[in-house]
Order: structure tokens, then C-alpha cells, then sequence
């Protein structure tokens, strides 16, 4: 395990988080999935178990198309990633979804993911095809102490060709060279 903690699995209880939905949730579609992902979750924080049926309202949420519940569903799976294999097979799939956007989100959510994700996920989002998910990469790169890290920014940026890639793997380099 890495030197930094995981995060507790717990949840609010039931009513709090359907109260902080009910502040930002108008539309009754997205209200029915967010719903769904809080008792999924409340079900895996209380029996410390996860399940097909319980991890599929998450993924469900973490590839909508709203960014809103894309990111509530992308961290609630990032955090499972510490205790549950399931949940980093559902991030790969989250980091080659064919969408983009759910791709970049995901990668973005890199650096909470657990560490032992990281050795074959992130080396996949930077040499993802939407240069907005390898500059997203590049920039968790640029977060992380690790020896490794740095032969796959070095590798990406002898082939990378988008200048705005290109400054944030520098960047990374940089920091990475500080350590």
C-alpha cells in the first residue's frame, strides 16, 4: 500500500445525502440515478461488500453525460478503488468509455485512485487519443512522486505532438526532477 491513507469507506446517512441532491438536482432522470448511486454506496459502506448490482448505479452515474453526476459517480468508484477489485475494472472502463468527456473526468480522478491502479491506467490516458485526456493525465503526472512516473512522462513526450500537451508533460518533468 502507498504512504498515503485511503480514504474511509463510510456515508452519509440516507436523508443527508438525498437533502444535498435535492439543493442542486432539478432534473427527475438524473434525481432517479444520483438516488440509486447513494443507496448502492450506502449498501457497500454498511457491508463492506460490493456486488455487480450495487457498483452498477455507480458506473451508471460516473458515464452519464451530465458533468455534475459524472463527477459524483467517478469519485464515489475512485474511492472504492482502495478496498475492491471490481472498482478499478470499472475505472479501466471508465478511462477507455467511449465518450471523451467521461474519460477525461476519470483521469482527472487519477491521483485518489488507489496506487496500485495507477501502473497501468495512467500510462493508457497518456496515450489516450483526446489530447484534453492526456494534458489531464500530464497533469496528475505532475502531482505524483513516483519513480515511475517519470520514464512515462519522458516516453509520452518524445512522441507527444499538441503544444498544449507538450507544456504540461514539461511541467511534470520539472516537478518530477525536483523530487
Amino acid at each position: 500500500m502507498s504512504d498515503r491513507a485511503r480514504p474511509r469507506l463510510f456515508s452519509f446517512a440516507r436523508e443527508t445525502e438525498l437533502a444535498n441532491l435535492d439543493a442542486w438536482v432539478q432534473d427527475e432522470a438524473q434525481r432517479a440515478l444520483l438516488v440509486e448511486l447513494v443507496d448502492a454506496f450506502l449498501e457497500i459502506s454498511r457491508t463492506r461488500k460490493i456486488r455487480e448490482e450495487t457498483l452498477a448505479p455507480i458506473y451508471a452515474a460516473a458515464s452519464h453525460p451530465s458533468p455534475r453526476v459524472r463527477s459524483m459517480g467517478i469519485s464515489r468508484i475512485a474511492v472504492l478503488t482502495h478496498y475492491f477489485e471490481e472498482a478499478r475494472d470499472a475505472f479501466a472502463k471508465l478511462l477507455t468509455h467511449e465518450d471523451p468527456s467521461v474519460r477525461q473526468f476519470a483521469c482527472h480522478a487519477l491521483a485518489a485512485v488507489h496506487d496500485l491502479a495507477f501502473t497501468d491506467l495512467l500510462p493508457i490516458a497518456l496515450a489516450d487519443p483526446s489530447w484534453e485526456v492526456r494534458k489531464a493525465a500530464a497533469q496528475v503526472c505532475s502531482t505524483l512522486r513516483r519513480s515511475d512516473v517519470m520514464g512515462w512522462v519522458q516516453q509520452r513526450l518524445s512522441v507527444e505532438t499538441d503544444p498544449r500537451v507538450q507544456g504540461v508533460l514539461v511541467a511534470a518533468v520539472q516537478f518530477q526532477s525536483r523530487s
